[in-house]
């Protein structure tokens, strides 16, 4: 049997990466990112293709951190998972009803019990936790995981538990699945057959279940563990295999594995490959819709629905989707050799560009060409490299060759510790920096740090290939001489002549800067920090301010103004601006209803 699955439609309104999916009834979809922001979006069953479209009003922001983890609860409502190390229950209507605090590490991984009763956490906290959704209490405390846990309910009862693995010498490794009893939530049973990570389980009716790895592998399984077939994701040209970071089961039998290769791959309830999707970007999720359906989140911040149904598949969808695929494509085999000459600074304006430290090489345009010249310390001028024809090589750590060595620091308890990344081109930075937090065993808030600081690194890492022998030796004999000019009188935008209006901005962004900025300040000036519900309040100015349909009848409450003049009045300079940006925001409002400051 052959799939052909294609685009139904594409989701955007993310400012990260999509992280969760979750099918809720009534054709509604959850997802969860990497802005810190849950969206709920609606089927349009009138539409031409019946894809879905944004609820704005059920647009979440009171995450302070990634939204990691999703699932549907009974009567439509709705959990997700944090790495904020909370969990937060909704109601049909997307109201919150309920925090879960417990976990000390970010909520990765949620499931529902089969009878509905009890919700199962797991953590990078290393460990599981089974509470009641009656009494909303912990029930049990299921420890001594390796890292980050993923959980699944068995009909019978019973718990299952996948770990990410331990540091053992140089390498990262006992990746277990472990089985609980029923009620006594008792270890009954564990297994060691991944050669990677364990990322996500998931129910196969009249089967057992499927796990999926970052070895590249998905392991369908009998309600014991043994295996009935195995799926691998082909290896890349590392000789890696793509990590598989979710799997699903469709209500044909089908199974879907999303991998961070920048595919979906479409298996057949034996195993057997059926199609491959290739996305712009690599895939963190993805989930079975009722209809048979399939949705993947994606790096590129983008929802995707493929249908089997020809009737639903958009042309329009699909010339887009194929086009940001080659795009992708393209980008990633030209590498960092294609240099954007025109966005380079001026070649004989050099004189007033000052390097940032000794040895440094910068590029620079000269007539249609790239010209390297690294930058002398002593001298304050600009040496000439020579032409910029290609790129050279990059390094080796543990004895494994990359395009680019990033050199890291970490400050741990035992002092500033310098570590190597190893990098190529086109790889996810997301998933590079997991795969080395997870082989140092650093701590998991780090991981949004070392994926910017990849990303930054990547993106400036030209490192010059000369096109002539007569460059490098003007590098050694030190050709160009010029003192440099003191830029004082050259500024180009200085002296201000006019003002700029910034009427809009991202807003989802500002709220997820907020809670950061309150994150920090507990560690610093306690006193200072907005409390739980005031950054509630602080949330429902921003859906007020984005729900620009319902301007007319919309209104600010005293508690929402006075939480914002709260955080001016009580924040320190550096930590005000995400505040001053959502009075600037309020006051832009003139038609809404605002009591007095």
């Amino acid at each position: 049997m052959a799939a052909t699955f294609d685009v139904n439609c594409e989701l955007r309104g993310h400012e990260g990466a999509v992280r969760c999916i979750s099918a809720l009834p009534n054709d509604l979809l959850l997802t969860g990112a990497m802005d810190s922001v849950a969206r709920v979006w609606l089927r349009d069953s009138s539409a031409p293709f019946g894809g879905f479209v944004a609820m704005d009003s059920a647009t979440i922001f009171d995450h302070e951190h990634w939204v990691t983890a999703s699932v549907a609860l009974g009567g439509g409502g709705f959990a997700t998972g944090s790495m904020d190390k909370n969990i937060r229950l909704f109601d049909a209507q997307g109201q919150r009803y309920a925090l879960l605090r417990g976990h000390e590490g970010g909520v990765i991984s949620l499931a529902t019990s089969t009878d509905g009763k009890l919700l199962l956490s797991g953590s990078w906290d290393g460990t599981a936790r089974v509470w009641s959704l009656e009494t909303l209490q912990c029930l049990h405390v299921l420890s001594g995981h390796e890292n980050g846990v993923c959980v699944l309910g068995l009909p019978d009862g019973s718990l299952v538990t996948g770990s990410t693995g331990q540091q053992v010498g140089n390498t990262v490794a006992d990746f277990k699945l472990r089985f609980w009893a029923k009620e006594t939530f008792a270890l009954t049973k564990t297994l060691a057959d991944h050669q990677g990570p364990i990322r996500q389980l998931a129910l196969v009716p009249d089967i057992g279940f499927v796990s999926c790895s970052n070895d590249g592998s998905i392991k369908l399984r009998t309600l014991d563990g043994a295996v009935v077939a195995s799926m691998e994701h082909p290896l890349n040209a590392e000789g890696k295999p793509g990590f598989v970071l979710g799997v699903a089961v469709l209500s044909n039998g089908f199974l879907v594995s999303a991998s961070e290769d920048c595919t979906a791959r479409v298996w057949s309830p034996v195993g057997a490959l059926l199609q491959t999707v290739g996305h712009p970007g690599g895939l963190w999720c993805v989930t079975a819709l009722p209809n048979g359906d399939f949705a993947t989140g994606c790096d590129d911040k983008a929802v995707r629905v493929f249908t089997h149904d020809a009737a639903r598949v958009d042309p329009d969808a699909v010339a887009s989707f194929q086009a940001a695929v080659e795009e992708a494509r393209i980008a990633k085999t030209r590498g960092p050799s294609g240099v954007e000459v025109e966005a380079l600074p001026d070649y004989d304006q050099r004189a007033i560009v000052n390097g940032n430290s000794d040895g440094q090489i910068q590029m620079f345009r000269r007539g249609a060409k790239a010209w390297a010249c690294q930058w002398s310390g002593p001298s304050r001028t600009w040496i000439d490299i020579g032409e910029v024809t290609g790129t050279g090589g990059g390094g080796v750590v543990d004895g494994e060759a990359y395009d680019m060595v990033i050199p890291v620091e970490i400050e741990l308890p035992g002092g500033l510790k310098k570590l190597e990344i190893g990098y190529n081109q086109g790889q996810n930075p997301f998933t590079v920096a997991q795969e080395f937090i997870d082989k140092h065993m650093l701590d998991q808030a780090y991981l949004r740090e070392i994926a910017d600081y990849i990303t930054q690194r990547a993106g400036e890492y030209r490192p010059p290939v000369l096109g002539n022998d007569d460059s490098v030796n003007s590098a050694q004999t030190g050709t160009v001489s010029s003192e440099p000019v003191t830029a004082g009188s050259h500024y180009k935008y200085f002296p201000v002549s006019g003002y700029n209006t910034f009427e809009t901005t991202k807003i989802s962004k500002l709220m997820s800067t907020l809670h950061q900025f309150n994150d920090k300040l507990k560690e610093t000036n306690e006193a200072a920090t907005l409390s739980d519900s005031q950054l509630i309040a602080l949330g429902q100015i921003v859906h007020t301010v984005q729900d620009t349909a319902f301007y007319h009848s919309s209104k600010f409450t005293p508690l929402e103004v006075a939480t914002l003049k709260s955080a001016l009045e009580k924040w320190p300079a550096k930590f005000a601006f995400p505040a001053l940006d959502l009075l600037r925001l309020v006051l832009v409002l003139r038609r809404v209803k605002m009591p007095s400051l």
